[in-house]
């Protein structure tokens, strides 16, 4: 269980889904919940793919995969 207190990330593959989860929280209690902007990776580039427009990935920040 997560104290309503407590600072909360939340992070999708474009940011909008977390968006949204934010909204959610806030509005059920918890006071210091956080969408990452662009989320994991980023929005739909001209190719229709992602991880190259923004994004956790985009901006090289530390990720690993197991």
């Amino acid at each position: 269980k997560v104290r309503k207190d407590a600072v909360v990330l939340l992070l999708c593959r474009s940011g909008k889904r977390s968006a949204l989860a934010a909204e959610v929280a806030a509005k059920t209690g918890f006071t210091s919940v956080f969408n990452v902007l662009e989320g994991f990776e980023g929005e739909i580039d001209e190719q229709r793919h992602r991880g190259g427009l923004g994004g956790w990935r985009a901006h090289r920040l530390p990720w690993v995969q197991d």
